[in-house]
């Protein structure tokens, strides 16, 4: 059995041996794959977007950095309105030694009245008194037409005095053309010409009058 186990031993060792004289098997070539990582830059130009005018230029081309600039329209000083010329009459008459303060007042009008009229009386007793009114009874108002007859008459017993009535403050004004050109209470028509105002106040037992002359032209 000995014999046995030596040759096998042996018979090993020369496989070995023949082995170890083989030349070892060459190393298989290692295949490297490269891969190239090829980087295409793709560059993508916008769209030229048309240019607006720069602010120095219109659409017409024109240069408005230089161009002198419009002229800055400079308002009209408007008119002050023309102060109404009015016409004072001291109205006279009565009692010298009982005089009071007694005025006829009416716009001027020159040449003529065309569109309407206005009268007042401006009256007080004592003549020192501030208060318009003050110690009268009464002012009458008469309107006479270019051949002298009365198409107007009016009363007043409290200031304001007014030919043709009042608001409380202020003196109505007549308009010709609101009033179909007829003076009130059936006067008549009113036709151009030259027209007489007469005033009469009334204080007590003294009376203050007088009158005016004024012109109408109607169309």
């Amino acid at each position: 059995m000995k014999s046995i186990f030596t040759h096998l031993s042996v018979f090993r060792w020369l496989l070995v041996l023949a082995l170890a004289g083989c030349s070892a098997p060459a190393a298989l070539p290692v295949v490297q794959t490269v891969v190239q990582t090829v980087v295409v830059v793709v560059t993508v130009n916008a769209p030229e977007q048309p240019t607006s005018a720069s602010p120095t230029e219109t659409s017409t081309g024109t240069d408005v950095s230089t161009a002198t600039p419009a002229p800055t329209a400079t308002p009209l000083p408007q008119p002050s309105p023309t102060a109404l010329s009015l016409v004072n009459i001291p109205i006279e008459g009565g009692d010298p030694n009982n005089m009071f303060f007694a005025h006829l007042v009416f716009p001027d009008y020159e040449p003529a009245a065309t569109t309407s009229l206005t009268f007042q009386v401006l009256a007080h007793n004592p003549m020192s008194s501030k208060k318009d009114g003050e110690g009268i009874n009464s002012v009458e108002f008469t309107i006479q037409d270019p051949d002298g007859n009365q198409v107007y008459d009016q009363v007043e017993k409290n200031a304001p005095y007014c030919a043709f009535s009042d608001d409380g403050k202020t003196c109505n004004v007549f308009d010709f053309a609101k009033n179909n050109f007829q003076w009130p209470n059936n006067g008549g028509q009113i036709v151009s010409g030259r027209y007489t105002i007469r005033v009469e106040a009334l204080s007590g037992s003294a009376d203050m009058n007088g009158s005016a002359y004024f012109l109408i032209q109607v169309p």
